[in-house]
């Protein structure tokens, strides 16, 4: 019989990891982040178990540190050819995006390696062709469905209906481009679990997934739901803070006939941002 993984732990002490680690990150000047990423992974195979016995995260935040130190050298150096030459920044993000699918490739493997469950360490042995398929080749997909749809839509719609035509062939092209590309984002992610899970090792164990493009899709359609009643919800409560700090500064000017009346609704609006901000903060 097999048992499911459990996960233990809680939000609230979740929490208080991820604050004390966002302010010493901060106070550091982004120093401490692969300490903070250490203790974040340490938390979470902590407290996901199995029968009872919990996993274990092994690397340091050194090991992390010389990778970080890294990465933030070829930021800094893209930084300063931007400044000298822009033809070498744009070559620079090229390397660094056909770079990509190997760092992400030799992150599995390590972060694997540096996992173990009952004393026995686990592996990653897919290999590196495939991490260009999912984390290169699918990305370029999508990318040329959101922005190729449309381009060719309009092209095709001034050569042979005219500019009236035309944008009302380019608004059919956003469309379709913009609904192929939640499948080939659902598509990619399948393909990006799949690839990650099934090249998992555990001892001479192997791991297997079946998951279906259907569910990421779902997911999605979830997110952007969410998404968008959360801005209307935001954009509600300013209008309504925006509406009781310009009546109470109105009254206040009224009761206390002050001679600066714009200086006491700044204040006003000034806390009801503050407000604003504090609740998105919460909800986060």
């Amino acid at each position: 019989m097999m048992n499911a993984l459990r996960f233990e732990g809680s939000g609230f002490e979740y929490f208080k990891i991820w604050i004390v680690n966002i302010l010493l990150t901060i106070v550091t000047l982004g120093l401490y982040y692969p300490w903070a990423k250490v203790r974040n992974r340490r938390y979470f195979c902590a407290n996901s178990t199995l029968d009872g016995r919990n996993f274990e995260y092994h690397a340091t935040g050194k090991q992390l540190f010389i990778g970080y130190l890294i990465a933030m050298g070829l930021l800094i150096a893209y930084i300063v050819l931007q400044n000298i030459s822009p033809a070498l920044s744009g070559l620079a993000v090229i390397i660094l995006f056909l770079g990509l699918p190997w760092v992400i490739w030799k992150s599995l493997k390590f972060n694997m390696r540096m996992t173990s469950f009952s004393n026995v360490r686990f592996g990653f042995e897919n290999g590196l062709g495939g991490a260009y398929i999912n984390y290169l080749l699918l990305p370029i997909l999508l990318v040329l469905v959101i922005y190729g749809i449309p381009i060719a839509a309009f092209i095709f719609g001034m050569q042979n209906a005219g500019m009236m035509g035309a944008t009302s062939i380019l608004f059919i092209g956003l469309i379709v481009g913009l609904i192929l590309a939640l499948f080939v984002f659902a598509f990619m992610k399948k393909r990006n679990t799949s690839y990650a899970i099934n090249g998992y090792r555990y001892g001479q164990g192997v791991f297997s997934t079946d998951v279906r493009t259907k569910v990421f899709l779902w997911i999605l359609l979830k997110c952007i739901g969410m998404t968008i009643l959360a801005t209307i919800g935001l954009l509600v409560l300013m209008a309504i803070l925006a509406s009781v700090t310009g009546l109470a500064g109105s009254l206040l000017e009224l009761d206390l006939k002050l001679e600066d009346p714009e200086a006491i609704q700044s204040i006003f609006q000034n806390g009801a941002m503050i407000v604003v901000i504090g609740l998105v903060y919460l909800g986060f």
